[in-house]
């Protein structure tokens, strides 16, 4: 996905972008992003709170 604005951490996303839920794996690993969602794109991978859209943090 290609998006035209830059995503930073507390950014918003743009509505037309989907989400997909945290695989388990990373959730079993890291309890605190229970009911976080992410996307990728050009620029990398993101975790939002898809409630508020805004990201949360960055995956290198």
């Amino acid at each position: 996905m290609k998006l035209k604005e830059r995503v930073t951490v507390g950014s918003t996303v743009p509505a037309n972008v989907t989400f997909e839920p945290l695989p388990s794996t990373i959730v079993t690993e890291n309890p605190r992003l229970k009911g976080y969602s992410y996307f990728s794109s050009d620029s990398g991978t993101y975790i939002v709170d898809s409630g508020s859209r805004r990201v949360i943090a960055t995956i290198d």
